[in-house]
């Protein structure tokens, strides 16, 4: 083998390794993108405290007029219990 078949010999090799390596980094950077975005909706619902869609029972609410009447008609005494 001359100098010049090893040297494309060698070049070929570094290429393959090359290709190789951009290979498993291009893998590596897919499966992170999948556990940034994972963390990122843990994150969420941590924030949310997990309760985000869970709705409060809601009853019916009281106007204010619908309150003062009360306190009017002495259902209400005003002072915190």
């Amino acid at each position: 083998m001359t100098d010049e078949e090893q040297q494309e010999a060698n070049a070929q090799d570094v290429v393959s390794k090359a290709e190789q390596a951009a290979a498993k980094l291009e893998a590596l950077n897919a499966q992170l993108g999948q556990k940034i975005e994972r963390l990122e909706r843990l994150q969420v619902e941590r924030t949310l405290g997990g309760k985000a869609a869970v709705q409060a029972p809601t009853g019916p609410t009281e106007t204010d007029a619908e309150y003062a009447e009360k306190v009017l008609r002495g259902d209400i005494n005003g002072t915190p219990e």
